[in-house]
């Protein structure tokens, strides 16, 4: 058994990685930067369509090249406070990654759900559209679709 010993506590995390249909979900908790490190280590080829990560109590900023290597198609960053602005969270905007990457967080979104059916997954926060993944419609560079009263778009 290997055992391993992090400085951070939080790098101890328990991380989930899901598939629904052919989406993947990665529930990393608030890895630091040493924790990214060493998952990707671990596991090279790991990649994630929905990426759930707790904003890390410490200030470091986000390792968005990591990130970026998953090929996520959303991030959600949890443990930010509604209505609050957080620096952190800024770093992280779509046009930081090499593909289409929606980021949301609950300082703005509230709390966020996630509603698996099927090989379908409905994205839904507290404030504004909801998210619909749906891999039978997807396109080769996204299949979320953002979903209101009216209308679903493809983006």
């Amino acid at each position: 058994m290997d055992e391993r010993y992090f400085q951070t506590a939080d790098d101890a995390n328990l991380v989930l990685s899901l598939t629904l249909g052919e989406s993947s979900i990665l529930l990393m908790g608030d890895l630091s930067r040493e924790g990214l490190i060493e998952l990707g280590n671990a596991h090279p080829a790991l990649k994630a369509d929905v990426l759930v990560v707790n904003r890390p109590r410490k200030n470091d900023p986000p390792n968005i090249y990591w990130m970026d290597q998953l090929s996520p198609k959303l991030i959600i960053v949890t443990g930010i406070e509604q209505g609050r602005k957080d620096r952190w969270m800024e770093q992280l905007h779509p046009e930081a990654f090499s593909s289409r990457t929606i980021v949301w967080d609950t300082g703005a979104k509230g709390s966020i759900e996630l509603v698996a059916s099927g090989d379908m997954l409905k994205v839904i926060p507290n404030e504004g559209p909801s998210l619909l993944m749906d891999p039978r419609k997807s396109t080769s560079s996204n299949h979320f679709a953002q979903v209101n009263e009216r209308s679903a778009q493809q983006f």
